[in-house]
Order: structure tokens, then C-alpha cells, then sequence
């Protein structure tokens, strides 16, 4: 039964003792004092009922409030430029958002409930066991995920480990970089190097080069100089 149910039960059976004493013969202070306690219930129901009220449209706010941010972090998770793959504390996965489907080239239902280690090569499985078993694990390391294809692809792992919220124990938070790009542009970075140093280094040759013909000439004008004056005296 309800607050406010409980509150029309005790103003009816107000109601009927009231109805009684006034077809019976009732002592008048018995019948006051019965009414006043009864008046008694009524206020302090009805001051719980507003209190629970008020709760109630407190909790309504607290809900909206969590639901608006459960759905403002859900549209980060999801729209999120790199991968994320959230795991249990065995690596199942259990949630993975639109990137991670792009960069394991697999949809959704085929990343879900599948343990991490089938989705990265052979070598790089003993790192995720081991990772999954270590109390402090390493934060920042690369794996080699397989695609369906058997295309390889190095990634940057970074992991934050988080209480899960719908079973015992711990959640895991996957953010996956692909370094393809990354290591491409680091080689040709290293190319352009290399370029410029054997630019610079063939630059410093014909300079030299250019020098050493520089003092041959210088020397041969100062010697045809001094044969003149050697002529002339």
C-alpha cells in the first residue's frame, strides 16, 4: 500500500469513528482525543508523502541527468576517431565501437563475445595472455592484429582498467592506434632524409671541388705575375 492510500485509510476510518460517535453516545474528550491523534497520523503521512514526493522528483532529475550523459559518452565511444574495444578481465570482447570495425575489417557481431587473442597474429598472442594476467600491467605497447584477409596491421595499445559495472571483477578499455600511416610517414621522413644528407654531402664535394680549381687558378695567375716582373727587371 501507498503513502497516499495509507492517508485515505486513516481520513475514512477518521471519518467513521466520527459517523459513530455522533450516532453512539461518546465520551466528548475520548472523542477528541481519538480525533486529534488521528489528525496527528494524517499530518506527519502527509508530510512523508511530500518528502517522498520530493525524492522521487529528485531521483527523476538524477536519472535524466545519467541518462543524458550515458548517451553523451555512449555517442563519444562510438563516434570516436580510433578504435576502442572494451573486455572483460579474460579479453572477451563485450563492446567495440564504428573504428574498431574499420580497423579490425571485421562488422560488429564479429568482434562481439570473441576473445582478443583470435583477432591479432599468432606471435602477439603470449603479450595479450600475459598482459591479461600481470596485476600491474604495461599501458603503452603494439600488437599486430590479423584481418580476415590475413593483411597485418601494427597498432599502438594503449589499456585503462575500469570496474565493470555488470559483473564481478574488472572492465577493460582497449584504445587501438593504427601505426600503418604513422610508420609510413616516419619512412618517408627517413627517405627525405637520407636525400638531403647525400644532397648536402655531394653539395660539400662540388664546393671543394669548386675551391680547389679556385686556388689552382689563384696560383697559376700568381705565377704568370711573377714571371712578368721577373721579365721586366
Amino acid at each position: 500500500m501507498g503513502i497516499s492510500q495509507q492517508i485515505e485509510a486513516v481520513y475514512q476510518r477518521a471519518l467513521l469513528l466520527k459517523e459513530r460517535a455522533e450516532a453512539q453516545f461518546v465520551e466528548p474528550d475520548l472523542l477528541e482525543a481519538a480525533l486529534k491523534e488521528f489528525y496527528f497520523v494524517l499530518e506527519e503521512l502527509h508530510t512523508a508523502d511530500e518528502d517522498i514526493r520530493q525524492q522521487h522528483a529528485q531521483l527523476a532529475a538524477t536519472h535524466q541527468t545519467l541518462q543524458a550523459e550515458r548517451q553523451r559518452y555512449q555517442a563519444l565511444f562510438e563516434l570516436a576517431p580510433d578504435a576502442y574495444l572494451v573486455t572483460d578481465g579474460r579479453g572477451i570482447v563485450h563492446r567495440a565501437n564504428q573504428a574498431a570495425e574499420t580497423l579490425f575489417s571485421r562488422s560488429r557481431p564479429m568482434l562481439i563475445w570473441k576473445p582478443l587473442t583470435v583477432l591479432v597474429a599468432a606471435e602477439d598472442r603470449p603479450r595479450i595472455l600475459n598482459y591479461l594476467t600481470q596485476p600491474n600491467p604495461p599501458q603503452d605497447w603494439q600488437v599486430t592484429l590479423l584481418r580476415p584477409d590475413h593483411e597485418l596491421v601494427t597498432v599502438a595499445v594503449t589499456t585503462t582498467l575500469m570496474t565493470n559495472p555488470n559483473s564481478e571483477g574488472v572492465a577493460i578499455l582497449w584504445l587501438l592506434r593504427d601505426m600503418t600511416a604513422h610508420q609510413a610517414q616516419l619512412q618517408t621522413l627517413q627517405t627525405a632524409t637520407q636525400t638531403l644528407e647525400q644532397q648536402v654531402a655531394q653539395y660539400k664535394a662540388e664546393l671543394a671541388q669548386v675551391q680547389a680549381q679556385l686556388q689552382t687558378e689563384i696560383a697559376r695567375r700568381n705565377q704568370g705575375e711573377q714571371t712578368r716582373l721577373d721579365g721586366q727587371t
